[in-house]
């Protein structure tokens, strides 16, 4: 079982694709972000640190269990390039979101990360 309280989180899976999805969607979030605002710089480091996300310990771990680490390598993978954006539908087509109370263009081939990777998942109380 989880921790005492934590009614979402059941086991020790749930409990570290509940802390990677929280730094994948913020990293993903600001690469959003800056591709909006044109700097370049903090587009690349949020490119980076996702493109790292194939070397992390926990998800590297998590992967003999389940498939939330594939979702989250995808995402990266798209975001810097190595990944064709085609899902078997077709073209996964661009749409707008709000982030922080700003408007961004989410570009093909994302869909739609934040319920993917459980960003609007409410925190456990």
């Amino acid at each position: 079982n989880g921790p005492s309280g934590s009614g979402d989180v059941q086991d020790q899976y749930q409990l570290a694709a509940s802390v990677y999805g929280g730094v994948t969607c913020s990293w993903i979030d600001e690469w959003l972000l800056a591709r909006q605002a044109g700097d370049t710089a903090r587009v690349q480091r949020a490119a980076a640190a996702l493109k790292s996300s194939h070397s992390w310990s926990g998800l590297v771990a998590m992967s003999k269990d389940g498939g939330y680490p594939g979702v989250v390598w995808e995402l990266a993978d798209v975001i810097n390039g190595t990944r064709p954006t085609v899902a078997a539908g077709g073209k996964v087509p661009a749409y707008r979101t709000r982030i922080h109370g700003t408007s961004v263009s989410v570009p093909a081939g994302i869909g739609d990360y934040r319920s993917a990777i459980g960003c609007d998942m409410p925190a456990s109380k």
